[in-house]
């Protein structure tokens, strides 16, 4: 691991230091401090979309229409509609993402969230869902885990492993898995 983004090595004491306040991100190969944007409320027409240099924390819901965009991490403690949601970081979503077949969410680390109904989610390292995924397209480089619920319905692509209560139904709804390759290949 090296030094990212506002942090230095000290070869003396073999540590990390930050260079600037913010947040801490443990990246895949590099440690990197982040400075940090907040918003205290939903997203809406007064906030506008967000295009961050760093975090991005959103205490509220992200409506349909609206784009949030990080380099560092972004979380976000409700729930997203049809929007589209893009960091070079992790994504944590506290609620869900009830996508409408066109709602977004692409990490370039892992993706944490509460669970996706008719989204699209795609995750260069993990997607960790608490409950179910419904009717949605996931892809992830490593693996796809949902820890309590099932996977009904949808495409999903991993390089690793597929993880659920159960997958599938009884009304024999069209649920597919691909693993080592991404489902469009």
């Amino acid at each position: 691991i090296k030094a990212g983004k506002n942090v230095t090595f000290n070869e003396q004491d073999q540590c990390f230091y930050s260079t600037a306040s913010g947040q801490v991100n443990f990246g895949t190969t590099a440690i990197n401090v982040f400075p940090v944007y907040e918003v205290f409320e939903d997203i809406s027409m007064k906030t506008g979309n967000i295009d961050f240099v760093g975090s991005v924390i959103i205490r509220g819901d992200v409506p349909t229409g609206f784009t949030v965009k990080a380099a560092g991490d972004i979380k976000i403690f409700g729930l997203v509609e049809a929007a589209s949601i893009v960091a070079e970081g992790s994504i944590f979503i506290s609620e869900g993402l009830a996508g409408l077949k066109s709602g977004t969410v692409q990490a370039g680390e892992n993706v944490h969230i509460g669970y996706i109904n008719q989204g699209i989610v795609r995750a260069q390292n993990s997607i960790h869902v608490d409950n179910s995924i419904l009717h949605s397209e996931c892809t992830a480089t490593n693996d796809i885990i949902c820890k309590k619920g099932n996977i009904i319905g949808g495409k999903l692509s991993a390089g690793g492993m597929i993880k659920a209560k159960d997958i599938g139904n009884r009304m024999n709804t069209t649920t597919e898995l691909a693993f080592g390759v991404d489902m469009k290949v």
